[in-house]
């Protein structure tokens, strides 16, 4: 479900505290660099300071509220506070999906409400200061859907952890009064603003988780993408590389059987060269012969001839 998430702004001490007013603050915001990637600092003049403090006029109000929280659990439970005590939370608190585009007028209205909401449910002015952001709304990726979407402004709600006058964050954050606040933000949104803050979503929906949250989710299902992409990628090259391997292998066969081939034929050129030599020295004897054949007929005809004229001769 939608509602006021506490996870993680737990703040130990006035260290702890301050660094987390720190990033909050429009007026330190500008003035440092951010490893936050989607804060876009041109933008921060978008942003609101619901009691319009400062950075040194929320230090100097947290150092004296906490310091008379820290006395007065002291002398109730009669020993020292511990060193590790939640002295201020950082609550997240997103603007209900039915506001995500009403103009900003309209969306500081509604965290007004919101804190007086928080400080009448734990009967005490237990609100440091509201610092809604608005410059880090960016496009994300789904971390469930895979889908490209807007993220929406969200409010760093600073509270004192007081209960009963003493400073007792276990309480403070306990199921019921978690239960019970987002009710109560629940039924003052529906009848002030017609619209829902509880919608019945369980905390998995990346829209109702915190923006750190969200970020880190979106930049996890961001690399996952790459990764797969990547994996395809290098799935396709294989798959190419072994069709090339396969193509070559074809290639070297169809090479070798041409050059079986041309083999086959340079002997087959060989035998009928050689065959057409052998005619060619048949053809010349036969000629040889003829020619010799010719000459022995024409010895024969002259020796009839001289015969004929030995006969005549005898005759006569």
């Amino acid at each position: 479900m939608a509602g006021i998430q506490w996870k993680g702004g737990k703040c130990h001490g006035a260290g702890e505290a301050k660094a987390m007013m720190r990033h909050a603050c429009a007026d330190e915001r500008v003035l440092h660099t951010h490893s936050n990637k989607d804060i876009d600092t041109t933008r921060t003049e978008d942003n609101t300071d619901l009691l319009g403090l400062p950075y040194a006029g929320m230090c100097e109000r947290y150092d004296a509220r906490s310091e008379a929280l820290r006395q007065a659990t002291e002398d109730a439970s009669g020993r020292a506070l511990r060193k590790d005590a939640v002295t201020l939370l950082d609550a997240i608190i997103p603007v209900p999906r039915g506001l995500a585009d009403a103009p900003a007028e309209t969306q500081d209205a509604w965290y007004r409400d919101v804190m007086r909401e928080i400080d009448r449910h734990y009967g005490a002015d237990v609100v440091l200061d509201m610092k809604v952001h608005r410059d880090e709304i960016h496009e994300y990726e789904d971390a469930d859907t895979g889908q490209r979407v807007i993220s929406r402004a969200h409010a760093h709600c600073f509270c004192f952890p007081e209960v009963g006058g003493r400073l007792n964050a276990k309480a403070f954050t306990s199921r019921a009064n978690m239960t019970a606040l987002n009710r109560e933000v629940d039924a003052m949104t529906r009848e002030r603003y017609g619209c829902a803050y509880i919608t019945g979503e369980k905390v998995a929906d990346r829209r109702w988780q915190t923006v750190e949250q969200l970020k880190c989710a979106s930049d996890v299902a961001e690399q996952e993408a790459r990764a797969s992409a990547a994996t395809q990628e290098a799935a396709e090259a294989a798959r190419a590389a072994d069709e090339s391997r396969s193509a070559a292998r074809a290639a070297r066969g169809d090479l070798e059987a041409l050059e079986a081939r041309k083999r086959a034929l340079d002997v087959e050129v060989s035998r009928a060269v050689d065959a057409s030599g052998r005619a060619a020295r048949a053809a010349e004897d036969a000629e040889a012969r003829r020619r010799a054949a010719e000459d022995g007929v024409a010895a024969l005809a002259r020796d009839v001839e001289g015969l004929r004229g030995q006969a005549a001769a005898a005759r006569a």
